[in-house]
C-alpha cells in the first residue's frame, strides 16, 4: 500500500523479536520456547534470549510450567494502538448500522500477504463478540486484502477504479470461517488504513449493494479525519 517507507537494511535482531511475539501472541495458549523456535525456523537458543528480553519488558510471561504467554506490555501496546489510531471508534457506530439492515460485517488491515481483522462479526450476535473475532487470513482471498492490495496492483486496476472488491474464496478446509457466498469491500481513511466487508444478503448481485458499503466507508473516513477546533474553543483566555 502506498505512504509504507521501506527500510533498506531492516535490524535483524528487531525483525526476529516481532516475529517471535507475533507467533506468541497468536497461540491459541502458553507456548514452550522450543515450539516457537520450531514454528519459527529459529535456533532455540536465540529465542530463549528473545523471550527473556521480553519478559523483562513485560512483552511475555513465563508460566509455573516454563512456558510463555503475552504478558501486559502486550494490552498496552494494543489499547494504545486503537485509541491513537482513532479506526475502531470511527467504525463501530457505522458495524452497528449495518449489522441492523442484516450485514455481516468485517473491518482488516493488510498485514504481509494476510488480513488481520479488527473487528469480524454477524448481525445476530453481540457486538463485542466481532472484536477482533478472526483468525489471520490470505489477503488473496479475502475481499479486504483484495481491495487494499488493488492501491498497488495493475492487475486489479478495475478493483481500484470501481473503488470495491467482490471476492469468492475456495472452499478450504483450513479456512472454516471463510464467507460462503463472498464478500465485498471498501478501503477506508484518506490516506488508506483499513477496509470495510460486508456480506451481501443477495450474493446473486453484489453490486446493488456497492453504493451501501461505499457509504459506509466513506462515513468511517470522515470520523477519522479530526475536526479543527473552532476559534472560541481553542483560543486562550485574554
Amino acid at each position: 500500500m502506498p505512504g509504507r517507507p521501506v527500510t533498506a537494511q531492516p535490524n535483524q535482531s528487531l525483525g526476529h523479536g516481532l516475529e517471535v511475539l507475533h507467533v506468541l501472541c497468536g497461540a491459541e495458549g502458553p507456548i514452550g520456547s522450543r515450539e516457537l523456535a520450531r514454528r519459527l525456523g529459529m535456533e532455540h537458543t536465540r529465542v530463549n534470549r528473545l523471550l527473556g528480553t521480553m519478559a523483562t519488558l513485560g512483552l511475555a510471561e513465563r508460566t509455573v510450567d516454563r512456558r510463555y504467554r503475552p504478558g501486559p506490555a502486550v494490552h498496552v501496546l494494543a489499547a494504545s494502538g486503537l485509541r491513537s489510531s482513532g479506526l475502531l471508534q470511527a467504525a463501530l457506530p457505522v458495524i452497528r448500522e449495518l449489522h441492523a439492515e442484516g450485514f455481516s460485517v468485517a473491518l482488516g488491515v493488510l498485514w504481509r500477504d494476510q488480513v488481520c481483522y479488527l473487528y469480524h462479526g454477524k448481525p445476530n450476535q453481540p457486538l463485542e463478540r466481532g472484536l477482533a473475532g478472526h483468525q489471520l487470513f490470505p489477503a488473496a482471498w479475502s475481499s479486504i486484502g483484495t481491495i487494499l492490495c488493488a492501491q498497488d496492483d495493475p492487475a486489479l486496476a478495475t478493483e481500484k477504479t470501481q473503488g470495491w472488491a467482490w471476492v469468492v474464496p475456495p472452499r478450504n478446509p483450513d479456512l472454516p470461517n471463510a464467507p460462503l457466498g463472498g464478500s465485498m469491500a471498501a478501503p477506508v481513511g484518506s490516506p488508506i488504513v483499513a477496509a470495510l466487508a460486508i456480506i451481501p444478503t443477495d450474493k446473486s448481485n453484489p453490486a446493488q449493494y456497492a453504493a451501501r458499503l461505499l457509504q459506509a466507508a466513506a462515513a468511517i473516513t470522515a470520523a477519522l479525519i479530526p475536526t479543527p477546533r473552532s476559534a472560541s474553543t481553542s483560543a486562550k483566555p485574554t
